[in-house]
Formats: structure tokens, C-alpha cells, sequence
């Protein structure tokens, strides 16, 4: 059975938090995160495969274990990324340019969800989708989530909005 966004979220904020950089063996960090969401066992391979590691985790080899070599950090947009946004805007398109990396593209989701809770008291997911080309409402509501998992954000029966 597949985990729903919102636990999945919850166990992917979990991983970035407890992640430690060569101190942590992965059957010790599987063992860790699988006693805190049990439904994680039976999807921990796709889990680290396509969900932590393109966050930025990084696993090498040390002394025949696994190891964590990086763990995922949740940035502000690379200087690249806000001139490549800038000149969409200046060229007349409305939508921003989705970020090429996944701690740019929370940082993006996170600055978009502030600048609409500005304007609007709350978002949806949908009207964050709707700031960004080429992503789907379905990705912006898993990062949305993760942020609520993380604290940055709150959710309210669909709206979200911006933690103090």
C-alpha cells in the first residue's frame, strides 16, 4: 500500500531533520526513521531512492556501510535561479520559472506562499501551481505539505499560510 502525501511529507521532513553526515550508518537511519513511521518500511527503497536523494541527501561507502555523506538542505533560490526569474518577468510571462533544483524549488514554494498569504490571508495549492510553469498542483501540494511537516507553514482545510 503507497503512503498519502501528507505522511510521506511527515516522514521526508523527518529524514531532514535526523539526518547526520558520516555519523549515521543508512540500516541505523532506516532503523530510526521505520520505529517512528512504520509505514515507511515497506516503501523505504523508493523513499531514499526518489524522494531523498534528489532533495540533496548524498549515501557513500565507508568500511563496507553505508553512510550519509550529505543531507538536504532547504535554501534560499541560487543567484542563477533569481535572474532567470527576473527576466521571465521582465519578458512579460506571468508565471515564474520553476527551479531547476529541489532546495530551490521549496525555497520558490515557500517565497510564493508568503508573497500570496500577503495579498490573499491564505493559498491554496492550486493558486501557488498557478505561479509557476511546468508543475503540477499534485508537486506543489507535497512541498506545501513538507513545509507544514516542518513548521514554515500551516494548513487549514486546503488553505495554507505562512508561520510566524
Amino acid at each position: 500500500m503507497a503512503i498519502d502525501a501528507t505522511t510521506k511529507a511527515k516522514i521526508l521532513a523527518f529524514m531532514v531533520t535526523n539526518c547526520r553526515v558520516e555519523t549515521l550508518s543508512v540500516p541505523d537511519f532506516r532503523a530510526m526513521v521505520v520505529n517512528e513511521f512504520p509505514e515507511a518500511e515497506a516503501e523505504w527503497d523508493t523513499l531514499l531512492t526518489f524522494d531523498f536523494i534528489p532533495m540533496g541527501a548524498k549515501i557513500k561507502l565507508e568500511n563496507d556501510v553505508q553512510v550519509m555523506a550529505a543531507c538536504p538542505v532547504v535554501a534560499s533560490p541560487s543567484p542563477e535561479s533569481a535572474v532567470a526569474s527576473e527576466a521571465a518577468v521582465t519578458e512579460g510571462t506571468t508565471k515564474r520559472p520553476w527551479p531547476p533544483t529541489e532546495p530551490e524549488r521549496f525555497a520558490a514554494v515557500r517565497d510564493a506562499l508568503i508573497e500570496h498569504v500577503e495579498k490573499n490571508d491564505h493559498a491554496t495549492a492550486a493558486a501557488i501551481q498557478d505561479e509557476f510553469a511546468r508543475v503540477g498542483e499534485k508537486r506543489i501540494k507535497e512541498i506545501l505539505d513538507t513545509l507544514v511537516a516542518l513548521g514554515v507553514a500551516q494548513e487549514n482545510n486546503g488553505k495554507y499560510s505562512h508561520s510566524a
